[in-house]
């Protein structure tokens, strides 16, 4: 089932024990990749009920929805396709799974790398086709309900797409190694699988994390990017740096 415009409208899950234990753990990784970086303009993007931003440094954080404010901040109404926004107007852009559940993800890719900032950064979300919640799917695509509606993309995927774009793929994290359970219960007992999983068997999570960062260097020829995006594809995402490497050169 393709996702479209209702889905895009009804955060449901999101809302749910799973939904929320899952966006708080997202929230936590993307600390950990940006912990000291000051940004100018942040916009957080996507069908998500936790404010991915709230624990940045940022100087205007706001979001972009289809229809009206979720869960509170400042919102501006408009497609996640075309986005409403000047160009190389923002420092940093969190996809949180806007392709996972978008008519169109690479129009919306294409217009997040439009509007970012030269040298700005993109935090793409997206659910792991290849870990434990993308066999579940596999499982429970038919029910139409999310997070299995979801696109899946492949890490892989992404990482051209962005390329192509003119953006340069830093790396990545995998993360969130509990079942799709909904009992909170169960979700704080198995908090331990965190860390197991991301030492053990790290490509089986079920979620993944893709940074990039918007570059000046714009004159690359497509057929070079894409080649440079091919070898960058069949690595696995590696953990990001933290502390002044990564926060060196940020807007």
């Amino acid at each position: 089932m393709v996702p479209g415009s209702n889905q895009r409208q009804s955060p449901n899950w999101f809302t749910t024990n799973l939904g929320n234990r899952y966006q708080e753990t997202a929230a936590a990784e993307l600390i950990r990749i940006f912990p000291r970086t000051y940004f100018s303009v942040a916009l957080d993007l996507g069908p998500g009920t936790v404010q991915y931003l709230q624990h940045l440094d940022t100087g205007l954080e706001f979001r972009v929805n289809p229809t009206e404010q979720v869960n509170g901040g400042p919102t501006v109404i408009g497609d996640w396709e075309g986005l409403p926004l000047g160009r190389n107007s923002i420092d940093l852009i969190v996809l949180q799974h806007t392709l996972d559940f978008s008519i169109d993800p690479r129009q919306v890719l294409r217009e997040a790398v439009e509007v970012l900032s030269a040298e700005g950064w993109i935090v793409i979300c997206g659910f792991n086709p290849l870990g434990l919640w993308g066999m579940s799917r596999m499982l429970f695509q038919s029910s139409g309900k999310m997070p299995w509606s979801a696109r899946f993309l492949r890490p892989s995927r992404v990482q051209d797409w962005l390329t192509l774009l003119g953006a340069q793929v830093v790396g990545g994290r995998f993360f969130f190694y509990r079942p799709p359970v909904n009992s909170l219960r169960l979700l704080q007992k198995l908090g331990a699988l965190e860390h197991v999983g991301r030492r053990w068997w790290p490509a089986l999570s079920g979620a993944y994390l893709i940074v990039g960062r918007k570059r000046q260097m714009a004159t690359l020829n497509v057929r070079q990017k894409f080649r440079v995006s091919r070898r960058q594809a069949t690595r696995a995402l590696h953990p990001m740096k933290t502390g002044p490497a990564m926060g060196s050169g940020a807007p």
